[in-house]
This record gives C-alpha cells, structure tokens and sequence, in this order.
C-alpha cells in the first residue's frame, strides 16, 4: 500500500465519487473510482488502486508542492515566524 493509498482511507475516501485533495511535500488531488480507466490520451494523470477492493485512485500530482508552503513561511512570514518563536509557539499553532 502507497502512502496515497493511505491517506485516502484514513481520511475516509472510500466510496467511489470522492475528490480529495492531500497537502504534504506533494501536492496531490485525487478521486475514488470504481474503475480503472489509464489517462493514455493526455498522459497527466495516474493511478493507484485503493486499500479497499473495487475502488481506484486517479492522481494529479505536483512534486514539491507542500514544499512550496515551507518556501512561503520562511521566506514571507518572517516577522510571525519571529514572534511566534518568541512566544515559544510554532508559526502555525500562532494563528
């Protein structure tokens, strides 16, 4: 089982109609099918099969996009990344 896979059941994507979206070092928006059917025509879009039986998980996914939100605290939010480690607090937990 992939870490996809994972997340999806632990988020409780299991019945097909689903679309969920997965911010971590990836960017990844997928949606559980009950069939699979390979992206051969435009080729950006690939699948996973579900922890569950039956079901299928077509991904788009953007490598490094969570990365990006890293890039964005530490880069433009310096000054609440500042006061947040002052008042001995994460820069998320502050808001």
């Amino acid at each position: 089982m992939g870490d996809a896979a994972a997340s999806a059941l632990g988020a409780g994507v299991v019945e097909a109609g689903v679309l969920y979206d997965v911010a971590g070092t990836a960017s990844v928006l997928g949606l559980c099918v009950d069939q699979f059917t390979p992206d051969v025509k435009h080729r950006t879009l690939f699948a996973t099969s579900s922890v569950l039986p039956g079901l299928w998980h077509p991904l788009a996914y953007i490598n490094g996009g969570g990365l990006n939100l890293r890039w964005f605290r530490d880069e433009l939010s310096c000054l609440e990344k500042a006061e947040a480690e002052q008042q001995g607090k994460g820069l998320l937990r502050r808001v």
